[in-house]
């Protein structure tokens, strides 16, 4: 679907480039595959940008007890921290007839 996209081949078919594939599906709510997409990825760059810190921070001394109290969790790696999204994204999916009525409300207020 990209391929055919310059920029996208070229990040595709680059072998330096490591790709983490984010995942969306069809949405009820209007426009919230976008969200749903965007959500993906302010989770990854969260881990990113969290998994950076912790490095700093250990160049900087910190104790694992010190890294523990500030909730990094010693020898946990990167794709388990990725990982650790899908349980929350299960409880959403269990919570769909929760939402279904909502959906229902929005699709009325654009009708």
């Amino acid at each position: 679907m990209l391929l055919p996209f310059d920029r996208s081949r070229r990040v595709l078919e680059n072998r330096d480039i490591t790709k983490i594939p984010l995942w969306t599906g069809p949405q009820a709510i209007g426009g919230s595959t976008r969200m749903q997409a965007s959500t993906s990825e302010q989770f990854a760059i969260s881990v990113m940008i969290e998994d950076a810190l912790a490095r700093a921070l250990v160049r900087a001394g910190l104790s694992d007890e010190e890294l523990n109290s500030l909730n990094f969790k010693k020898g946990v790696t990167f794709e388990e921290r990725l990982l650790s999204f899908i349980p929350l994204q299960e409880a959403v999916f269990a919570a769909a007839d929760i939402v279904a009525p909502f959906t229902e409300i929005e699709t009325k207020t654009y009708q």
